[in-house]
């Protein structure tokens, strides 16, 4: 009996344009707490965002939170991992050095960002239910980092490949997005997490289903045994799944013939 289902939130379970859960999937999560199963949300979004997200649900849902930096449920912080401060600092500084680039600094509490970046979030303030702070000293900032981003509002495009390679030795980096290039810990990818949860609960790959459409997800997609790709996803990332699908929801129903 698969027992398991996690899930990306951005462009897999949230259709791109979609900013909330709709009232049918938490129908979903109910008749999979019914029947056994558990259901993780697993997503580069802050604690906060995703609480908000599933605040229907806050009981029956697995948070995998920063690309697996933070994992909690109901209530209980089962992992936390957060970056060196001089890391943090050396690679806030690389991001302040390249053209088009600036930083945000993810904390358990807050995201940081920069004045600059104040009317983009706002924008969509309503859609991601971020909390922010601006600062305009990030380097003073890095205490308790869960992640850093380096945005590029053009597209990240190929300066993501200057970050990894720049400093794939030093931390876990991965595409979170067009505008994104996450770092966090070493050690940390929402795979590990998941892994962690995994063992948490006594299951076993075999046990799990993982849905995701991007770069960020394909450590969770090698993780679980059975795994759908979203139809978008670029071919990189549809080749570490077993299936694709358009639908996370539907998809959810007919495995667990949930109607």
């Amino acid at each position: 009996m698969r027992r398991l289902v996690a899930s990306d939130l951005d462009g897999t379970l949230l259709p791109h344009g979609q900013s909330h859960i709709s009232d049918t999937f938490f129908e979903v999560i109910d008749k999979l707490s019914d029947i056994g199963v558990y259901f993780a949300a697993a997503s580069g979004r802050q604690l906060p965002s995703q609480k908000m997200l599933f605040e229907r649900a806050l009981d029956k849902t697995i948070f995998i939170a920063e690309n697996g930096a933070l994992v909690e449920y109901k209530g209980e912080t089962l992992s936390e991992t957060t970056m060196s401060p001089a890391l943090a600092r050396e690679i806030i500084a690389d991001i302040q050095r390249t053209p088009g680039c600036e930083p945000i600094i993810s904390t358990k509490d807050t995201v940081y960002i920069s004045q600059f970046a104040d009317d983009y979030f706002r924008s969509r303030e309503k859609e991601i239910l971020y909390t922010t702070t601006i600062t305009d000293d990030f380097l003073s900032k890095t205490d308790g980092v869960l992640k850093v981003t380096a945005c590029k509002y053009e597209g990240i495009g190929e300066t993501a490949a200057y970050f990894y390679n720049s400093w794939k030795r030093f931390a876990s980096v991965t595409v979170s997005g067009f505008l994104y290039c996450d770092f966090m810990a070493k050690q940390v990818s929402k795979g590990n997490a998941l892994g962690l949860v995994m063992e948490h609960l006594g299951l076993k790959p075999d046990e799990c289903i993982a849905f995701g459409d991007n770069y960020n997800d394909i450590s969770m997609l090698d993780k679980a045994q059975y795994t759908f790709a979203m139809k978008h996803a670029d071919d990189e990332v549809r080749a570490h799944a077993m299936y694709e699908t358009d639908d996370v929801e539907a998809t959810v129903r007919k495995i667990f013939n949930i109607v």
